[in-house]
């Protein structure tokens, strides 16, 4: 999954988000926070983020895995469906582990970055390549993670972080591992 591994990639880069990962976010986030997950998957982070305090009020994946997730290009997702349609408010945030892939992620960023504080988890090595430099602006706060078990034992190769991005910001604040 990573530049240093030779593993065959899985289709739509489609790795669980195991529950280790989302540790570090959950200090940052509301103590009752609402969300919404574009690359849902299996809705396992979903699991992960309600059971310590959130409440997804829309879930989608191009290619859903559980029963509830709707069918859904992240392009195609707008204001409408990221409301709270049963509180008539907009969710506190956009929250989800994205394909890593540039070409994905780096218009997943300018997209959802206008409707609303999105986090993203992807590698922790893009925020010092060239590539990271168009995106910075929107990016308030990066979580260091550490490396993940995405594969039950094994852990990867690449460290990770969860970035915060929103629409144009002052300043990026970096929150190294406790």
């Amino acid at each position: 999954m990573g530049k240093r591994s030779d593993f065959e990639r899985k289709p739509r880069d489609f790795y669980p988000t195991p529950r280790e990962a989302i540790e570090p976010l959950i200090p940052h986030l509301n103590k009752h926070f609402t969300f919404t997950e574009p690359c849902a998957g299996n809705g396992v982070l979903i699991d992960h983020l309600e059971s310590n305090g959130g409440y997804c009020v829309w879930a989608s994946d191009i290619e859903p895995q559980k029963e509830g997730i709707v069918s859904m290009d992240f392009s195609e997702i707008d204001y409408k469906q990221v409301s709270c349609n049963n509180i008539g408010e907009h969710p506190d945030y956009i929250i989800t582990n994205p394909p890593w892939n540039r070409t994905i992620l780096h218009p997943m960023i300018e997209h959802f970055s206008v409707l609303g504080p999105t986090w993203l988890l992807f590698d922790a090595d893009w925020m010092h390549t060239k590539q990271s430099s168009p995106y910075m602006h929107m990016c308030s706060k990066i979580v260091s993670v550490g490396r993940i078990k995405w594969f039950g034992n094994m852990t990867g190769k690449d460290n990770c972080a969860w970035y915060l991005f929103d629409r144009e910001v002052n300043n990026t604040i970096f929150y190294g591992r406790i």
